[in-house]
């Protein structure tokens, strides 16, 4: 009879893997404006997402704008992004 815990670290192992190359983005563009252009081109993502700090629906791109920036601000504060997670931190203010 085969012993499962053998395979437990493995496993472990190998769930973290996929978890993080799931979870990972492309390295960021060096500048603002070439990111913009990137995810208008399709090559990266838009992640845009405002929070859900709005009641309703913004009045206008500005004020979804705002709220997406507010938003990266929080997981700046909030969740340490700027040191924690600086290249999706890139990748999701460009979105904005």
């Amino acid at each position: 009879m085969v012993d499962l815990r053998c395979f437990l670290p493995a496993s472990i192992v190998v769930a973290i893997q996929l978890f993080q190359i799931a979870t990972c983005y492309a390295p960021a563009k060096e500048s603002l404006l070439e990111m913009v252009t990137a995810i208008e081109s399709g090559e990266f993502a838009n992640n845009f997402f405002d929070g859900e700090l709005l009641n309703g629906e913004p009045d206008t791109d500005v004020e979804a704008a705002g709220a997406c920036l507010l938003d990266k601000v929080s997981a700046i504060v909030v969740e340490n992004g700027a040191e924690q997670l600086p290249n999706k931190l890139k990748v999701d203010m460009a979105a904005c």
